[in-house]
């Protein structure tokens, strides 16, 4: 068991590792070029968590990076310059279900300090984050980041602090179900930060 968030009335009861893999492509080298080594990166997880119902979470992150290969010079120069870039944003996908209701949640800008681009989605009806500098009670500034999650009409439904002192919000005017979906969602935000900076 890895990676536990809890808020408010929500716990995390585990969340687990199901996969973890990774498909190495060669690329040959032209000239001044020298030959690399992509390697693509997909990891996939559970989360299972509780309120007054519970939600099945499952989920993968992917990412991709790029390696050189030492040339006979780095070897007689002794190089000891790191070769290792990555190529793309860390992202975060899959499905959380709640009494046998579905959304699809995208997470974008896992690498980052917040996430800069997350949205839930279920039979066209779309919430999605914009990014929050200030929370309440608090003085904006660099320390106090996060998101919120709005509808398409611009209603605020919750928010999540991310850098700074914790603070997690969802609307009680919200069914039960969405409420939980949401949580699941900020659960996950939570886990996954948890989980691939300790990678």
């Amino acid at each position: 068991m890895i990676g536990t968030a809890a808020f408010g009335p929500y716990r995390t009861i585990h969340t687990r590792k199901l996969s973890d893999s990774t498909d190495t492509k060669n690329v040959s080298g032209k000239i001044f070029v020298k030959p690399r080594s992509i390697h693509y990166v997909r990891k996939e997880y559970s989360l299972l968590l509780a309120g007054q119902d519970t939600s099945l979470t499952h989920f993968f992150v992917a990412y991709s990076w790029e390696q050189e290969e030492r040339s006979l010079l780095d070897l007689f120069t002794k190089s000891e310059v790191d070769r290792t870039r990555h190529m793309e944003r860390k992202t975060g996908y899959g499905t959380i279900t709640v009494n046998n209701i579905t959304w699809n949640f995208y997470l974008g800008g896992l690498d980052e300090d917040y996430v800069i681009e997350a949205r839930l989605e279920r039979n066209g009806d779309t919430l999605s984050t914009v990014e929050v500098f200030s929370f309440v009670n608090q003085t904006a500034n660099k320390d106090s980041k996060g998101i919120t999650l709005i509808n398409k009409k611009g209603k605020h439904l919750g928010a999540l602090q991310l850098i700074g002192k914790r603070y997690v919000w969802i609307s009680a005017d919200l069914d039960l179900d969405l409420r939980l979906a949401i949580a699941s969602f900020f659960a996950v935000i939570l886990s996954v930060k948890k989980l691939e900076s300790s990678a």
